[in-house]
């Protein structure tokens, strides 16, 4: 384990380095670099995220480490329940999925053991209560992923509120640097927090909060300029105002 640079209620930031020499190709030869990562770990010590990084000399990878957690700082608390919130998502629909098969399954010469996998992952997500007052499991099943629903409902308001202010400097760039590590998907960290930076730092008043927002999701939100203006509200003359001082187009 590496050097631990932040502690929170995400449980721990820290950065590990492999010491891994890279040789690419350069004038005259080959050039050397070496590898190591920034991890954000969670309250169940899962590791959610990570930034990579690739250095030139060894030992400035410490420094460089601090640097990345100093940036992944912030974003942590809301990065931490956005995993989360998938994670509900993920058990609603396989719980929602397991309830349905066990519901067409019924009356026909089904394969027993498959009932009885689908009965097991349904009761590991059910709550004790759930579990001795369901009747039927699929009736159970439902009840388990109306839950979690309900959870990843409550996670993503959380991951809102848990946001940095609108004041903060220029927003890291999710879709490049940082990599998701548990529940690895074809979303980014990007896709997954672009609509709650727009709606929340779009409520904030005029200034420097909502002027980062509206370059940072110019540069990398893929969002165009119209949609910007029909998500938020932004008059289209702000926005281009605000582009036209970053020195964008």
């Amino acid at each position: 384990m590496g050097m631990v640079f932040g502690e929170g209620e995400y449980r721990r930031i820290y950065g590990f380095g492999e010491y891994q020499m890279f040789e690419t190709p350069n004038i005259g030869g080959y050039r050397i670099s070496y590898g190591g990562f920034v991890f954000l770990e969670s309250a169940d010590r899962t590791a959610v995220a990570r930034i990579p990084l690739r250095v030139e000399r060894r030992n400035s990878l410490e420094g460089v480490q601090e640097a990345a957690a100093l940036e992944m700082e912030p974003w942590a608390p809301a990065v931490v329940k956005l995993a989360a919130a998938r994670r509900a998502t993920a058990q609603a629909q396989g719980v929602r999925d397991a309830g349905e098969e066990l519901r067409r399954s019924q009356g026909q010469h089904w394969d027993e053991e498959r009932d009885e996998q689908l009965v097991g992952y349904i009761r590991q997500h059910a709550t004790a209560e759930e579990r001795s007052t369901s009747g039927e499991t699929w009736t159970l099943a439902d009840k388990v992923a109306a839950r979690l629903d309900a959870e990843q409902r409550a996670l993503m308001q959380a991951a809102s509120e848990a946001l940095p202010d609108a004041a903060v400097g220029p927003l890291p760039d999710f879709d490049e640097d940082w990599q998701q590590v548990a529940q690895p998907s074809y979303d980014s960290w990007l896709d997954r927090i672009r609509p709650l930076v727009i709606a929340r730092w779009a409520e904030a008043d005029a200034g420097a909060g909502r002027d980062h927002m509206i370059v940072w999701v110019m540069d990398h939100g893929r969002v165009s300029k119209l949609d910007l203006h029909r998500r938020t509200g932004i008059a289209r003359t702000t926005i281009d105002r605000v582009l036209a001082a970053a020195g964008r187009s």
